[in-house]
C-alpha cells in the first residue's frame, strides 16, 4: 500500500472513531436518560440500602394497601427511618441535578417523570409511585420540597 493510501485509510478510521464517540444531542431522549441515570446512580450509591428497605416494605402491602405479615410493625419502623434518609439524599443530591436538566430542556414535568420511571425500574408498585407523586405535589404546593 502506498503512503497516500495508508494516510487516507488512517483518516477514514479516525473519522469513524469520532462518529462512534459523538455525544447525543442536548435534550434528546438519549441525553436526558443518561443525565437522569447519573443522578439516580448517585441516589442509589448514597442511599441504596435504605431504598431497598423502602421497596421491600412497599412490596409487603396487600391489595387493600395494608402491610402484611408478622413483622409489619418492625418493617414500618425501618421504613420510616429509611424514608428520611432517602428523602434527604434525594433533596440534597438528586433533585438539584434533575432540576438542572428540566431547566435546560424547559420541561418542568421531566423531574417527576424521571423519578417515577426510576421507582418503576427499581420495582416499586404503582400504588407507591402514585402515593409518592401525590406527596410530591403536596410538598410543592406547600413549598417544602
Amino acid at each position: 500500500m502506498t503512503l497516500a493510501r495508508l494516510s487516507i485509510a488512517a483518516l477514514a478510521f479516525a473519522a469513524l472513531g469520532a462518529c462512534a464517540t459523538q455525544q447525543p444531542q442536548t435534550c434528546s431522549a438519549e441525553w436526558i436518560s443518561a443525565r437522569s441515570q447519573a443522578a439516580f446512580d448517585n441516589l442509589r450509591l448514597e442511599a441504596g440500602d435504605d431504598l431497598d428497605t423502602l421497596l421491600d416494605f412497599a412490596k409487603s402491602f396487600d391489595e387493600d394497601g395494608a402491610p402484611t405479615g408478622p413483622l409489619a410493625a418492625f418493617r414500618l419502623m425501618n421504613a420510616v427511618s429509611s424514608l428520611e434518609t432517602v428523602a434527604e439524599t434525594f433533596v440534597e443530591q438528586t433533585k438539584p441535578d434533575l432540576e438542572l436538566i428540566a431547566q435546560e430542556c424547559d420541561d418542568p414535568q421531566l423531574m417527576a417523570d424521571a423519578f417515577s420511571d426510576f421507582l418503576r425500574d427499581e420495582g416499586a408498585p404503582d400504588s407507591v409511585i402514585d402515593l409518592i407523586a401525590t406527596l410530591g405535589d403536596i410538598a410543592e404546593d406547600l413549598d417544602i420540597s
